[in-house]
């Protein structure tokens, strides 16, 4: 029997390898595959970064042959969007609506603004991995003397606007930095 779960993580993987890169973070990237994104019902256009993340999974079903479907989905069957997915989503709408980096770019962009960037599978700490997704999904701050909760694209702009959801945090971000 296949293990479709396997075979789709080792999709996303591909879909954001830098050069051997996710070699390095095989441990965090495979946390994030099965760590839920939540978005929040007060910044309800989020919902939308979810559905772009599932909309992998069809992607990939697609690649397989038809008598395969009902299997691979029945893999999925109750699982939510997780960060992984919806971080490579993300960095593929990013790219196909900005284009000026790849979606390997964005995609560490988003662990280097999280500050995620020091969990290599020889450093990973779970707690404190755990720690920042839920600052950063909740928009809290990791620890009461720290003046910013962590985000995906860490400007002034987005620090007074985390009510926003996150393309147009990424909007006021890339304003700014890249365009």
């Amino acid at each position: 029997m296949m293990d479709y779960n396997k075979l789709y993580f080792d999709y996303l993987i591909n879909l954001i390898d830098d050069n051997g890169k996710a070699d390095q973070y095989s441990v965090l990237l495979e946390h994030l595959y099965y760590y839920d994104f939540v978005w929040l019902k007060n910044i309800p256009l989020d919902e939308n970064r979810a559905k772009d993340g599932l909309q992998l999974r069809s992607n990939y079903k697609a690649f397989l042959p038809v008598e395969e479907y009902d299997l691979y989905t029945r893999t999925f069957i109750g699982r939510e969007c997780s960060i992984l997915e919806m971080f490579v989503a993300f960095a593929e709408k990013l790219t196909y609506i900005v284009s000026s980096m790849k979606v390997q770019e964005y995609f560490w962009l988003f662990i280097d603004n999280l500050g995620l960037n020091w969990a290599t599978n020889n450093n990973m700490n779970f707690q404190l991995v755990n720690a920042i997704l839920q600052a950063f999904l909740y928009g809290t701050k990791l620890h009461p003397e720290d003046e910013n909760p962590p985000v995906l694209f860490p400007c002034r702009e987005v620090f007074e606007n985390l009510d926003k959801d996150l393309y147009m945090q990424a909007n006021y971000y890339l304003k700014y930095y890249f365009l």
